[in-house]
């Protein structure tokens, strides 16, 4: 049978490169099949220094993508699945790969800070994330929040260069690029049921033409049921909310079998107004009890 070349589209980023192989070493296991890389530089990678969400959000990272896959320029697109809006362009499809990745943020610290296991008050922590800030500004601690922008890689450096004192990564990137060995001593692990991640955080997305069926049976073939069913969840309550990057959101769902709990928060764009909630839902109602109390939320924040 002759090999079965596949062309996928990408950023260029070391950690986007690094899923890429992630998938398609799975992939291997099954099927015969190469593939090619298509590195594509999108809104996001253009322009370094306006926040995301001043760009408009989420979708600055992956509509040049798209936009290739549409074209036929492509055969796949491969992306973080938090940087998706949540809702899909007509013609295309998206399947979840395999088992998530550790959804929880990290603290990074600067190496003078090294052995600290939590952050101190008058720190100079740095985040491009809306999430991220109102969580921290929820701390009793006095913090001093910056922005930031770049690959992880470059946010690193800046810890030295740009004088921070620590900043806040996913956990999944610094596992996926094997950087826990040089950062040692330097990271502290965040509890995700407090410090309630992106949805989707830790989630490959592959995404097709609907009308790619080979491709399509090849994906499904790799996918896991639990990581589906939570990601749907999250991708729900996305949807229900109207939030993006420029609103922040986060959510936790533990799954097990057809039962889910979960917790998740909102709050208004100039961060005054909040809401948690707790919710227990199963795989036949969650989308029924995530717009109850989705409408709930947006009510008391006055979204």
């Amino acid at each position: 049978m002759k090999t079965l070349k596949i062309r996928v589209g990408t950023r260029t980023s070391r950690l986007a490169l690094k899923q890429v192989e992630l998938v398609f070493n799975k992939l291997k296991e099954f099927y015969d099949i190469d593939y090619e890389v298509v590195g594509i530089n999108t809104l996001g990678d253009i322009d370094k220094k306006t926040s995301i969400s001043q760009m408009g959000g989420k979708g600055v990272f992956v509509r040049a993508i798209e936009d290739a896959l549409k074209d036929g320029r492509i055969d796949i697109a491969v992306h973080s699945l938090k940087d998706m809006t949540s809702e899909i362009e007509e013609g295309l499809e998206i399947i979840y790969f395999g088992e998530r990745a550790k959804r929880n943020d990290i603290i990074v610290l600067n190496e003078k800070h090294k052995g600290n296991n939590e952050l101190i008050n008058g720190m100079r922590v740095a985040t491009g994330s809306l999430r991220r800030k109102f969580l921290l500004a929820m701390d009793e601690k006095d913090y001093s929040i910056a922005e930031i922008r770049g690959n992880i890689e470059s946010r690193i450096a800046k810890l030295d260069s740009e004088g921070f004192d620590a900043i806040i990564l996913s956990r999944a990137a610094i596992d996926r690029l094997d950087l826990n060995d040089g950062l040692e001593g330097r990271i502290i692990d965040l509890n995700e049921d407090e410090f309630l991640p992106s949805p989707c955080q830790g989630v490959i997305a592959l995404e097709i033409n609907k009308d790619n069926h080979e491709l399509k049976q090849m994906l499904k073939s790799i996918r896991d049921e639990k990581t589906d069913f939570e990601v749907s969840i999250e991708r729900a309550f996305l949807s229900e909310s109207g939030a993006s990057c420029n609103k922040p959101l986060g959510i936790h769902v533990v799954s097990d079998d057809n039962k889910a709990h979960v917790k998740a928060f909102m709050a208004s764009d100039d961060l005054k107004r909040y809401r948690f909630i707790n919710f227990d839902t199963d795989k036949e109602n969650y989308l029924k009890d995530v717009k109850k109390y989705t409408d709930s939320i947006k009510g008391d924040i006055d979204v």
